[in-house]
């Protein structure tokens, strides 16, 4: 994504989104949690069951796992860099 989108990918626009995705694919009633930063996402926004919203437990580990997954992909994007690299490839 591009400067430009990323501009106009604001957290409301986001917030809106994650409703949307809510209506569409769940059957149980769902709301936006602003999970605040992490090392891997600013201003971090997820949909949850709305009964969880209030659980600092639940949402403390539901932030873990999502940056430990972002954590991950950065370090397999760097490992396929690296490969491209190796094999003379620009990344």
């Amino acid at each position: 994504m591009g400067p430009e989108e990323k501009e106009l990918f604001t957290p409301a626009l986001q917030a809106e989104l994650l409703v949307l995705f809510g209506l569409l694919t769940s059957q149980d009633e769902r709301v936006v949690v602003d999970l605040g930063d992490s090392p891997h996402a600013k201003g971090m926004k997820v949909l949850v069951p709305q009964e969880r919203a209030g659980d600092p437990d639940f949402l403390h580990r539901h932030k873990q796992r999502v940056a430990a997954e972002a954590e991950q992909r950065e370090r397999d994007r760097r490992e396929v860099e690296g490969i491209a690299r190796a094999s003379g490839m620009e990344p």
